[in-house]
Order: C-alpha cells, then sequence, then structure tokens
C-alpha cells in the first residue's frame, strides 16, 4: 500500500471537523501519519494546531495520544497549538496539551 500526501491531508480535514472516529481510521490505515505529519508544520501548523483553535477536545486528546510530539510544534509564527487553545480560551482542550507538555518538559508551574 502506498501512502499519498492525501492522506496527511485527511488528517487536517478530520481536525477541522473533530472527527475522532475518522482520524482513528486514518492512524488503522497508515500507523505512521501522525509520525510523519509531526516531522512537518505547514502554514496553518499541524492538525494538533487546528483542533486547539478550535476547541476540539476529543480530538486533541486522540492526537495527544497517538503522538504527543504534535504538541512542540510550533507553527509559522512560532505558536505552540497550547497558545492557540489558550488564546481562544478553550479550557478542556488545554488541559491534554498541558499533560503532554509536562511529560516532555517534567514540570510545568501554571
Amino acid at each position: 500500500m502506498e501512502i499519498t500526501r492525501h492522506d496527511e491531508d485527511e488528517v487536517y480535514e478530520a481536525s477541522w471537523t473533530g472527527d475522532v472516529e475518522y482520524l482513528n481510521r486514518l492512524i488503522e490505515k497508515d500507523p505512521e501519519i501522525l509520525r510523519r505529519i509531526s516531522l512537518q508544520t505547514g502554514k496553518i501548523g499541524t492538525p494538533l494546531h487546528v483542533s486547539a483553535l478550535l476547541g476540539h477536545v476529543e480530538f486533541t486528546k486522540a492526537l495527544c495520544t497517538n503522538n504527543p510530539k504534535l504538541g512542540e510544534r510550533v507553527d509559522v509564527d512560532g505558536r505552540t497549538p497550547l497558545h492557540l487553545a489558550s488564546a481562544e480560551g478553550h479550557k478542556e482542550t488545554i488541559e491534554p496539551l498541558l499533560s503532554v507538555y509536562a511529560e516532555g518538559h517534567k514540570k510545568i508551574h501554571v
């Protein structure tokens, strides 16, 4: 099975709608898809940037669980998904992002 850029674009589409079931199907089809996405950051960042910005709590949790490194990526303006969720006041979305950040940095002061 050949993986195309189209599959990665579908992860971005799912992040706009917050469709966790669709994300899970994409990961099942290609378990490495989120790893590849974490190695690149487009103009709008990663799918986690989109999900955090829009306040999709369950989708954000799913991405953080499947690839915590996405939480460390910055968009073209140097913002992490945590910055975007915070700026929009998405308190429930901030929690899984803080967990990922704390795991990667051992301790965070809020």
